[in-house]
């Protein structure tokens, strides 16, 4: 079973999710690096290593240049139309 490391880095958030091999090959990365501006529900954040995008759900999110903001002020007993963002990593 794989296991996901969250590891902050002051230039750019990363999101590794790397296997439970001896050599502990890294199989997913994420960098949020866009522009600085709104995050849509539904934006996709793109795999540099395999082919596994993220989504951006919810509401609120932003791209700040370096991470991905999420607001947080829900806590998931309102509509979906109205939560605030989360990231939505591949299954599995």
């Amino acid at each position: 079973m794989p296991s996901i490391s969250i590891i902050p880095v002051t230039t750019s958030l990363l999101m590794l999710l790397a296997t439970t091999s001896l050599h502990g090959d890294l199989v997913h990365r994420w960098t949020f690096n866009q522009s600085s501006g709104a995050a849509a529900s539904g934006t996709s954040v793109t795999d540099s290593i395999g082919n596994a995008a993220a989504t951006i759900r919810g509401v609120g999110a932003t791209f700040d240049g370096s991470a991905v903001v999420l607001p947080g002020t829900t806590n998931g007993n309102q509509p979906a139309s109205t939560i605030s963002a989360y990231l939505d990593l591949p299954n599995g």
